[in-house]
């Protein structure tokens, strides 16, 4: 996503990137502080401070860190205010008399690795965020730019997550955390939630649908995973975090995924030579921003393109075949025949020969008669073509 983002809006990177950019966020965010928090001296607090210098030190971190107690009482939640070179750790609501020490460890862990995360790469994730959250915010956001933000979210709590479960001296505290945040609850059993989520998982496929964070369940099953080191961890998450992404769910990565998937398409349609007219190739230079690409397509990579694809996928796909067989009448019903050919490698011609009905207004008959004979006709129009190059 990063390096999506640096090629795809360099400006905005850039800015975002800045000395000028992070200053003015860094001021802002110590003005607010100010204004809405009781800030939290070391003198007073030696033991959370404790905990803070635990955790830099777990997470290699060289930074000043300053906590604060929200003024705001109607939610129990922490969150980390990130500055150049200063960590701003703020306590929301009465959650430090909830949390025992151990959980307190882990929850300072969880709010420390946002920190280091946000320092990786010359801040690189830093930037992505937060340029991620500006076009999310944008009236012109798609749903493209909505889901990119939302799973990034989602890995990011992830990922912190991690640390939390780093600093808990005992193996359950980082799910304690999660289940007494998210019930309000003092008493809880780690052991028994992580059964029960696995009760959930038993039933078949979940994947999150939060916007911010994953759901309880799903964080407590992915920190069990990471902790046991399982080989398939990563993976798994990424099962329960995005699950099987539907055709009107992509992210800006899926659609640019999809991009290429839908120009290898088009490659493939033309590979007969015959089939490549003037007004076909203007069609093409359709799904071509930069021009048209020529390549040489296999069936193999057509198949795995398209395995798995949903049927909203599918329509597209079948639509995407619609458009080439009908975009040069002069061709007849050659080219016609040629997606019907492909429409069958994939296992769609069903369904290409019913949209031909209901949007080109084919007759059944025709339809029938053009899939039947898809084969015969391709090499028909390739026969014709060499004779007609060979006159030439």
């Amino acid at each position: 996503m990063c390096d999506f983002l640096k090629s795809r809006h360099r400006e905005l990177w850039d800015w975002f990137a800045s000395t000028e950019a992070q200053s003015d966020y860094a001021e802002a965010v110590q003005f607010e502080l100010l204004k809405t928090t009781y800030r939290m001296d070391r003198e007073k607090h030696e033991n959370l401070y404790r905990l803070v210098d635990e955790a830099l030190q777990l997470l290699e971190l060289d930074v000043p860190v300053t906590l604060y107690q929200a003024q705001e009482t109607g939610r129990t939640s922490a969150a980390l205010y990130f500055t150049p070179g200063h960590g701003h750790l703020v306590f929301v609501g009465g959650i430090l008399k909830l949390l025992d020490q151990d959980e307190q460890r882990a929850l300072v862990g969880h709010e420390l690795a946002h920190f280091k995360l946000w320092t990786i790469s010359n801040s690189d994730f830093l930037v992505t965020d937060r340029l991620l959250q500006t076009l999310a915010n944008e009236p012109r956001a798609t749903p493209g730019h909505l889901e990119s933000a939302r799973l990034w979210q989602l890995y990011t709590e992830v990922y912190a997550d991690r640390g939390a479960a780093q600093m808990a001296s005992e193996g359950h505290a980082a799910v304690s955390l999660l289940v007494k945040v998210s019930t309000g609850l003092e008493d809880v059993d780690a052991e028994s939630y992580l059964k029960q989520a696995e009760d959930i998982f038993a039933k078949g496929p979940v994947k999150a649908e939060g916007f911010t964070h994953p759901e309880t369940y799903i964080r407590a099953r992915a920190i069990s995973l990471w902790s046991a080191e399982e080989d398939d961890c990563e993976a798994s998450i990424e099962e329960m975090i995005e699950g099987s992404t539907g055709f009107d769910e992509l992210d800006l990565l899926d659609q640019e995924r999809m991009t290429d998937i839908t120009q290898r398409m088009v490659n493939y349609l033309l590979r007969h030579d015959w089939i490549r007219t003037g007004r076909i190739k203007t069609h093409a230079n359709y799904f071509f921003p930069k021009g048209m690409e020529p390549a040489v397509v296999t069936s193999e990579q057509i198949l795995t393109d398209w395995q798995g694809a949903d049927e909203k996928a599918r329509d597209y796909g079948c639509y995407l075949l619609l458009d080439f067989g009908w975009a040069d009448r002069d061709l007849e019903e050659y080219a016609m025949a040629a997606s019907f050919l492909t429409a069958e490698e994939l296992g769609w011609a069903d369904r290409l020969e019913e949209l031909a009905r209901k949007e080109l207004k084919l007759l059944k008959r025709d339809t029938a008669r053009i899939r039947a004979n898809a084969e015969k006709m391709v090499k028909q129009a390739e026969v014709e073509n060499r004779k007609a190059t060979t006159s030439e």
